[in-house]
């Protein structure tokens, strides 16, 4: 196999974006509480695809401009995203985003940064009262564990004869890290895959995992 024959994927918030800005827009947006089942997810008695459904079933149909413009403001991009998409673009490297967040949100942001990355996220559709209800985006299966099926576009590019390099920094990414070729962590993800024995790199930010790449590119 071909050193080139590489594909890219990486989670969104926490990883791509500093901060969780899916899970403060559910919180902003909210018209309840969910905090009963939040301390159900941390202490392992919810999955956080369940947890997702009841944050995203209190949501009540915003403006979506609103939410869109409040999800830029909230958002800052880990330094080196921009110069990391541009070299995947000038390799021929793809890269995706599978995420456990918003796909409105994930839009917005790099919408509002110049950026195009494919990505798959959990999308909200309104009921005819208002609420929210979460559906999958592009044919992706929801997960329980997280949310969507981030191992999708593992197997996929896995499929097609690449090997796969996986950055994300969650409790909701070690699925795809198990699965990956390569693994960077960081956060929660590294010491789940130190407790699982996942072999990893840790990365601080897009200029780390350029470096990664390429070194495996022979770029």
């Amino acid at each position: 196999m071909g050193k080139q024959e590489l594909a890219v994927v990486l989670d969104f918030d926490g990883t791509v974006i500093t901060k969780d800005v899916s899970y403060a827009l559910t919180q902003e947006f909210a018209h309840g509480s969910t905090a009963e089942a939040e301390q159900a997810y941390f202490s392992s008695e919810m999955s956080l695809g369940d947890l997702r459904k009841l944050e995203i079933a209190v949501l009540r149909e915003p403006d979506e401009d609103s939410l869109k413009r409040r999800a830029v403001e909230m958002a800052v991009l880990r330094p080196g995203f921009a110069e990391f998409v541009a070299y995947c673009a000038d390799t021929g490297i793809p890269l995706e985003i599978a995420s456990a967040g918003l796909q409105l949100s994930i839009d917005a942001i790099l919408g509002s940064a110049g950026l195009d990355v494919p990505a798959n996220a959990p999308v909200v559709e309104w009921s005819e009262t208002g609420t929210g209800v979460l559906a999958s985006n592009q044919g992706v299966e929801i997960c329980d564990t997280s949310v969507i099926c981030k191992c999708s576009p593992v197997r996929r590019f896995q499929a097609d004869g690449r090997r796969v390099v996986f950055a994300g920094d969650g409790t909701s990414d070690i699925c795809p890290a198990r699965e990956a070729d390569f693994v960077l962590a960081r956060d929660a993800l590294a010491e789940g895959c130190s407790k699982e024995g996942i072999e990893f790199s840790e990365f601080g930010d897009f200029y780390d995992v350029q470096r990664f790449v390429a070194s495996l590119a022979g770029s």
